[in-house]
């Protein structure tokens, strides 16, 4: 009886010392908690990064926006522009028929065509601004044979090349309203525009040569 007993209190002295299981559960972390923890800061860290998305596309899009708008407003005046110079480059055409024909009156008389060259001069740069401000493309053009003629062969070949541009010009005048009015130019009026370009070109290294 005595031997049971002693067996007993030892056996109740050993669980003394184990842990409750209370006490296993406060030693150990809260698994639950822990993913609950992780759950929260994964949702705060994905809706920050919602916010931030949100906002770089409302960025993206009012940027975009925004060079639409600026794109528009270029192309607005462009248009506006173009539509000037047309204007200005047709009403300089009977202009410039007289200034010819003054230019061959001088020419088959006595008069001296100096100051008729400036003004003549004054029209090739004139066009020459047109063509550039509505991108109308310079050909390749020699001037190679003018290059050693005296000063009256130069003279001359002002009037020839000034009468050829003239008589060009108003088709020029014709190709360029109906272009302002359909907003088209065909290949036709392009490579007819460009060959004038040209001409105007020469006519204006032609002058230069007799300044």
């Amino acid at each position: 009886m005595l031997q049971s007993a002693s067996s007993f209190f030892l056996l109740l002295t050993f669980l003394s010392f184990l842990p409750t299981p209370t006490t296993l559960w406060a030693q150990q972390p809260d698994e639950l908690d822990r993913r609950d923890n992780e759950r929260v800061r994964y949702e705060q860290r994905l809706g920050l990064e919602r916010d931030t998305y949100a906002e770089a596309a409302d960025i993206r899009e009012a940027f975009i926006k925004n060079e639409m708008k600026e794109a528009q407003k270029s192309l607005d005046t462009y248009r506006v522009d173009v539509t000037a110079a047309d204007r200005n480059f047709v009403s300089r055409i009977p202009d410039f028929h007289r200034a010819v024909a003054d230019y061959r009156t001088a020419m088959n008389g006595d008069a001296r065509p100096s100051k008729l060259l400036k003004e003549l001069d004054r029209f090739v740069e004139a066009f020459k601004i047109y063509f550039r401000s509505v991108g109308t493309q310079l050909p390749t053009v020699s001037t190679s044979d003018i290059k050693a003629l005296p000063r009256e062969a130069l003279l001359q070949e002002t009037l020839t090349a000034a009468e050829h541009i003239d008589k060009q010009l108003d088709q020029a005048r014709t190709m360029v309203q109906s272009a302002s009015n359909s907003n088209r130019v065909t290949v036709q009026s392009e490579l007819f525009m460009r060959s004038l370009n040209g001409e105007i070109y020469r006519l204006g290294a032609i002058l230069s040569k007799l300044k």
